[in-house]
């Protein structure tokens, strides 16, 4: 004979798959690493929250900035809009970025888009999360590049210059946002 209970964890257990699917449906993600960064994207509604952070193996390098753009090199045509980050004093800096060449990345007067800093980004020594919000335009396939630094600015000036402080790490990185 059958548990008299056996029935409530059936349905118990059909719910719980079916809240699983549904916010499955309602949120899709995709994440990929270069050699030094992950960077994770995860849409949910109209909005497209990405998170870069230092790859485990990489933890023993400071975090002096970190960077991610919106194209295939930082300068194409039309600018590439960039997002810069790095920590000041345990506190997350942010800046929004373009480059008219490899040597001239300045800040964007009027953001091409509304950005919003995560409660999921920290600082906390060697360990680094930096999250960022912004609105999804829709495009499913989204490439992206990315830069890490272990030097950086010493200031929470958002407009900081980060020329001086050379990229130890630089890549590409493609994302499909319509991922299951």
């Amino acid at each position: 004979m059958f548990p008299k209970a056996l029935p409530v964890l059936i349905a118990a257990a059909v719910f719980a798959i079916a809240v699983a699917a549904r916010s499955r449906l309602e949120s899709r993600d995709d994440k990929h690493c270069g050699t030094s960064i992950c960077v994770y994207g995860r849409v949910h509604g109209k909005e497209v929250t990405y998170t870069m952070m230092k790859k485990e193996d990489r933890t023993d390098e400071r975090l002096g900035w970190i960077a991610m753009g919106f194209g295939l090199t930082m300068v194409e045509y039309p600018s590439v809009p960039m997002i810069v980050a790095w920590s000041y004093k345990n506190q997350t800096i942010i800046s929004q970025r373009t480059a008219i060449d490899y040597d001239n990345v300045s800040v964007v007067e009027k953001p091409p888009f509304p950005l919003r800093l995560s409660n999921e980004s920290y600082t906390h020594g060697n360990q680094s999360r930096i999250a960022f919000t912004i609105p999804w335009d829709g495009k499913k396939r989204v490439k992206i590049i990315y830069a890490f630094s272990n030097k950086g600015p010493k200031t929470s000036n958002s407009s900081a210059e980060i020329v001086d402080y050379q990229h130890n790490d630089y890549g590409r990185l493609s994302f499909d946002l319509e991922q299951a």
